[in-house]
């Protein structure tokens, strides 16, 4: 088979699509993504077909972003978005048309799942999902994107999927409908249609994080999609001296995430890790965490591969993104988990529940005597560690990606196009009497 995968995004959305363009199996793998990801995929030996869509990081540190990033309200926050997407969306339908001419299926990952609709309608050939986050109607957990503190309500849970889906369509429909129309596709469906139409949704999640939901008969988690690269990796001297030298540290990061004032985010990291008297390495990474002054007992570089890095720490402090949630707990360390937006809530929350770190941190309440609390409970409370090392053993036995790549091969091959297609009971439940009232 040759299959073209569209992912747009930062690392945490693109690494695990480039895992699965690792595991080819016989099959020829294009992947779409941003420009900016060529040194890496040229390095992995992907063949890349790049967008000539904004760069995600210059876009997460530009000054609108972050003005519908901080947006209280949901509804705000999808319009400032969608005015945003606007201006680069017609480049990403027409990057992904191209890339996926000749492919004989379609993978649409994330937000990439709408320029990859596109180019798969157009071209009539299948498409399937590769998604990082649990999204379809279920009331076993409310929407990812949504507020989680309300699952206590009766049918919120329900009723947050559907909102999600609404916001979302509202937010998007008349740039993805022109967007599409300039790729001579006609109209972009609506949101049920896309997933029903779809022959399969792959979900690069494990199990043992979150059951799959009742009804999602056609949805498969096949455990996560990590990316370790291949060709190793080296410490620089100063990071492997800093290991050598002491107790395991905590490792604070919180990947592309811009905080509303960065040297602020890391005097109040810097004095709580003083105030537990334990080790650190700050990881600067796209959001900038930028100490002024540091102690002997931390240490600050821009990034370090967490597979590498977090099976050496005592506990992670992190924002709670899909990628860099999943690399801690498959590390067996316990989670300090500091959310900003988007799914991030959602993936705290399961950190919590699942027992693997202490309540999280909302950024905006973020200060140093929660995290010093937050960092000596991960450190001390043996529950916590006993939990985070099982889970971590489970994650580590699964095959998320030879998984994914064998339900692929089943649904698409011998003959590609003629595997079954997911119906929209699929993603809900089993017959109308089970839906919530």
């Amino acid at each position: 088979m040759h299959l073209a995968l569209v992912t747009v995004g930062s690392l945490g959305d693109v690494a695990p699509i480039f895992a699965l363009g690792l595991k080819r199996a016989g099959h020829t793998v294009r992947i779409l993504a941003h420009e900016s990801f060529s040194p890496m995929a040229s390095r992995l030996g992907l063949d890349l077909a790049p967008t000539r869509a904004a760069d995600p990081r210059a876009l997460l540190a530009s000054e609108r972003f972050r003005d519908a990033f901080r947006a209280a309200d949901p509804f705000r926050a999808w319009r400032r978005f969608g005015a945003i997407a606007e201006e680069t969306a017609r480049a990403v339908f027409a990057d992904a048309l191209a890339a996926c001419e000749g492919a004989d299926a379609v993978g649409c990952s994330g937000l990439g799942a709408f320029p990859g609709y596109a180019a798969a309608a157009r071209l009539g050939i299948p498409h399937f999902g590769a998604h990082l986050i649990p999204i379809g109607p279920t009331s076993e957990f409310p929407d990812p994107l949504l507020p989680q503190g309300l699952a206590w309500l009766p049918g919120y849970n329900w009723t947050s999927h559907a909102l999600a889906a609404w916001l979302v369509w509202r937010s998007i429909r008349p740039m993805a409908d022109r967007a599409m129309a300039s790729t001579g596709a006609g109209r972009f469906p609506p949101l049920a249609r896309m997933a029903s139409s779809s022959r399969i949704l792959l979900f690069g999640i494990s199990p043992a994080v979150v059951s799959p939901p009742a009804g999602w008969r056609r949805a498969r988690f096949t455990g996560y999609w990590f990316l370790d690269d291949p060709t190793g990796w080296k410490p620089p001297p100063q990071l492997q001296r800093f290991l050598d030298q002491g107790s395991p540290p905590v490792v604070v990061g919180f990947g592309s995430m811009s905080t509303r004032n960065p040297v602020r985010t890391a005097r109040i990291v810097v004095e709580a890790l003083v105030e537990t008297g334990a080790r650190g390495i700050l990881l600067s990474g796209w959001g900038g965490l930028r100490p002024e002054e540091l102690p002997s007992q931390i240490l600050a570089m821009e990034h370090a591969p967490h597979a590498w890095l977090f099976p050496r720490a005592a506990a992670v402090v992190h924002h709670g993104g899909a990628g860099t949630t999943a690399s801690a707990l498959r590390a067996g360390v316990p989670s300090v988990v500091v959310p900003f937006a988007f799914d991030q809530p959602f993936w705290a929350e399961r950190v919590r529940r699942l027992g693997a770190g202490p309540a999280p941190i909302p950024e905006r309440r973020l200060s140093v005597g929660r995290l010093a609390r937050a960092i000596r409970r991960a450190l001390e409370d043996y529950r916590l560690g006993q939990t985070a090392r099982a889970l971590g053993e489970c994650i580590r036995s699964e095959d998320g990606v030879g998984t994914a790549v064998r339900e692929l091969e089943h649904v698409l091959d011998p003959a590609v196009g003629s595997g079954p297609r997911i119906g929209l009971a699929a993603l809900g439940p089993e017959t109308p009497s089970q839906r919530p009232q």
